[in-house]
């Protein structure tokens, strides 16, 4: 930081599970920084950044109110904010996945928390790339980023309630998703195919012979 005079410094991790072995992270700095982040093609955590203190007294800066993936929000506003980014290609931190925190919990409450949250998180993004005028730059980012939020309740699809969850968070994807270069052709066929009702099907099904074995 002192030596590049950086505002963010970003290095990569390791992964440590309780339960399978640890990991690497895969290359937690690709630029364009913000357009990757937005896409989630890099890590939004905190855990691998050393920012600037500066940075957090820039006047209109938002602080999320809640505690899943808040730190996604921060890492837009650093993206946006620091002059100077500097990457370490090194793994100098290890983040410990533990079961029943609250990124793993299992029950209704958390999972709904989750979901709620993860809403947030994205109102949040977009008063930060309005407040900054990028808004209307980054329109094909902000499409693939519903699509990313809106897939997260498919983990949660053999639950009841939860398919009808999906199809009312971002309606307006079904219109927006043609146009988007950012979506992948597979990830459109899913879509449509889940909108359908065919890939929720499937999903019972396999859950039903899983069980069953």
């Amino acid at each position: 930081a002192y030596k590049n005079g950086s505002d963010l410094v970003i290095c990569d991790y390791v992964n440590d599970y309780s339960d399978k072995p640890s990991n690497k992270s895969s290359k937690c700095y690709i630029s364009p920084y913000l357009h990757h982040l937005l896409l989630c093609r890099v890590t939004g955590s905190l855990c691998n950044k050393l920012v600037k203190r500066d940075i957090f007294f820039t006047p209109g800066f938002v602080f999320p109110q809640h505690s899943f993936c808040e730190d996604y929000v921060y890492s837009i506003q650093y993206a946006i904010l620091c002059d100077t980014i500097s990457y370490l290609p090194e793994a100098m931190y290890h983040y410990c996945h533990r079961k029943g925190s609250i990124v793993m919990a299992d029950n209704e409450e958390s999972i709904n928390r989750r979901i709620y949250e993860n809403l947030e998180n994205y109102n949040n993004v977009i008063l930060i790339l309005k407040q900054s005028g990028l808004f209307s730059e980054f329109q094909n980012e902000i499409i693939a980023l519903k699509l990313i939020i809106k897939n997260s309740i498919l983990l949660y699809l053999p639950r009841k309630g939860y398919y009808a969850k999906w199809k009312k968070t971002f309606p307006e994807l079904t219109f927006e998703i043609l146009r988007c270069k950012e979506v992948s052709f597979r990830s459109k066929i899913k879509y449509f195919l889940t909108l359908s009702g065919v890939f929720p099907l499937y999903i019972y099904a396999n859950n039903f012979l899983r069980c069953r074995k």
